[in-house]
């Protein structure tokens, strides 16, 4: 078969894939028996971790194609809100925060920052973003505000039917949006939640939580939603949003107070990594990452 030929289907074929991967259990059992071989092997959790990365979870041109027209298909779009606040970040880490949002291949998302930094590079960082792209939007709020009445005010400028809180040292993978959003076709569902893993100083990935599926018995115990999270706008509205008494656990206390309101179906697990955090190692596996914001 011709290249020419080859291609056309091999693009269907990623489309068929990204169609039904959020309905394979297949893709999770895969995922652990892989890295049970390789522990099997003797190897240490970097390298257990590293070889998945490149042989299960690397994107490529067909990937991104194969999502992009599965995005095209799709009927409803919700628009998605991303919540920012920004305190004193790291300038190099924000700016490839913005860009793991401006670059997602569902489109339909605005960006909501808060800045309460005081250095003028990240003021015109964000004026820039801001000129680059209408979907990105920012207010300004005094430096001591809290977290959360940080977190309230991007809340209250967003337009989006879904919203998710993205930390400014953090980023998105390029599906993270579209698989998220997927899952909002059932309209019992109120909360998805993803796996999530570490970005170390070099750029490597490493540090996963491949999460379980819904318990909320596990939930009482620990915050192990945490990231990536997206929610239906109305129902966070409607249990109030973010509480200042949870300044550090504002991400456990508002997943807390959401599933309460949703029957058993309601909250979808995606076993996809789509969020890398930062921070040391171990750094807010099983809490909440609003906590390490500040200190970024």
């Amino acid at each position: 078969m011709s290249r020419t030929r080859a291609r056309p289907l091999q693009r269907s074929a990623k489309v068929v894939w990204w169609t039904l991967t959020l309905q394979l259990p297949r893709r999770l059992r895969e995922r652990r028996a892989a890295i049970a071989s390789a522990q099997r092997a003797g190897k240490g959790p970097s390298e257990l971790y590293a070889d998945w990365v490149g042989e299960f979870d690397t994107l490529d041109e067909s990937d991104v194609e194969g999502m992009t027209a599965l995005y095209q298909r799709l009927e409803q779009r919700p628009l998605v809100s991303v919540l920012m606040p920004v305190f004193a970040p790291s300038e190099r880490h924000l700016r490839a925060a913005i860009e793991s949002v401006l670059t997602q291949v569902y489109a339909e998302w605005e960006l909501c920052i808060v800045d309460a930094s005081t250095e003028p590079p990240v003021a015109r960082m964000l004026e820039e973003y801001e000129q680059l792209d209408d979907r990105v939007r920012v207010v300004r709020r005094r430096p001591d505000v809290t977290l959360p009445a940080a977190s309230n005010t991007a809340l209250e400028i967003a337009h989006g039917e879904l919203v998710t809180l993205l930390d400014q040292d953090a980023q998105l993978r390029p599906h993270s949006l579209l698989l998220s959003v997927l899952a909002f076709a059932d309209p019992h569902v109120g909360l998805v939640y993803s796996d999530e893993d570490r970005l170390d100083e070099r750029g490597r990935r490493t540090d996963h939580d491949f999460k379980p599926d819904w318990s909320p018995a596990l939930l009482l115990c620990q915050g192990y939603v945490c990231r990536l999270a997206v929610m239906r706008t109305a129902l966070v509205t409607a249990v109030g949003g973010f509480r200042s008494a949870c300044d550090e656990g504002q991400d456990w206390d508002l997943a807390l107070r959401v599933t309460e309101r949703l029957p058993a179906q309601g909250v979808a697990h995606v076993p996809h990594v789509l969020h890398h955090r930062r921070g040391p190692r171990g750094s807010a596996r099983r809490a909440c990452g609003c906590c390490r914001t500040r200190a970024a």
